[in-house]
């Protein structure tokens, strides 16, 4: 039932909110955790799943220029198997949680993935991309970072091998008044909305005068969305990525909402290599936005 043919809207019609998630995965053995952390949001949601899969093996098909049509064909057999597999395990996994979903998969070498997946999330309200990791290397943008700022939209990161419950009770919305941090509490509000607990953790780098000032007007503005904030934590400029770590986990946090830090470099007290240690070392999800 939950099953739906590529790109084929679900017949309920609703307005506003989170209702059509994009997630990535690459097609080898680790993409279950994250395809179960997309399906639980769309099901908390009430929204359609699209996962967009590319092969494991990347555009393979270039070093074999010269091989045999024979071992071009035997290989291109394998991976029509192997995406057929991928198919029917998402398929299955989305029906558990009577998601409907439907699965596209990105041919590398048609497209330039990193290309394919910001334009595809362009059309959906938030796309689900697992954190990079220690792989990536300090002033190195990783592709969730890229989607970030190109899209246009919100992404999700969640830990690759998420093994918990996906839950979006108690928030941590992240607030210094920047540009960014609006575009990520606008995208996370349909979430922030349905919470039991948001803690806002209020940044600032300038007086206490100002500080006050922005406590008392990013509370007033989520009480308009019904949003009742616990209460507001001042975290230092220094440090404060590891700060801000150490406030989720005191606070339990099943989601993190931050601005996309790092592209201007203004006005935001994130620099970018405290945001990519977020990303790093975070054990709970972040939502965000640029």
């Amino acid at each position: 039932m939950a099953k739906r043919p590529d790109g084929e809207p679900n017949s309920k019609k609703t307005v506003g909110g989170i209702r059509d998630v994009l997630a990535f995965a690459r097609m080898d053995g680790r993409f279950e955790p994250l395809v179960k952390y997309a399906t639980a949001l769309a099901k908390f949601c009430g929204a359609d799943l699209t996962v967009l899969a590319m092969p494991s093996n990347g555009s393979r098909y270039d070093s074999l220029r010269g091989a045999r049509s024979s071992i071009i064909e035997n290989i291109r057999s394998e991976d029509r198997q192997a995406a057929q597999a991928f198919r029917r395990r998402v398929g299955d996994l989305a029906a558990v949680e009577g998601v409907p979903c439907g699965v596209r998969i990105v041919d590398p070498n048609d497209i330039e993935p990193t290309d394919g997946i910001r334009l595809f999330a362009r059309h959906f309200d938030v796309t689900v991309i697992a954190m990079p990791g220690g792989e990536i290397a300090g002033g190195q943008n990783s592709l969730l970072e890229t989607v970030a700022e190109h899209s246009g939209r919100a992404v999700l990161a969640a830990p690759r091998d998420f093994a918990g419950r996906a839950r979006f009770s108690k928030i941590m919305l992240v607030w210094d008044g920047s540009r960014a941090a609006a575009r990520a509490f606008a995208e996370a509000l349909p979430l922030l909305a349905r919470a039991d607990r948001v803690n806002i953790a209020l940044i600032s780098e300038s007086n206490a005068a100002d500080a006050g000032f922005g406590s008392v007007e990013i509370k007033r503005h989520l009480l308009r969305h019904g949003v009742s904030g616990e209460r507001i934590e001042l975290i230092p400029g220094s440090g404060v990525a590891n700060a801000l770590l150490e406030q989720a986990v005191s606070m339990d946090a099943d989601l993190i909402v931050m601005g996309a830090y790092g592209y201007s470099r203004s006005r935001e007290c994130i620099d970018p290599e405290g945001a990519r240690f977020m990303l790093r070392q975070s054990s709970t999800p972040i939502l965000l936005a640029h």
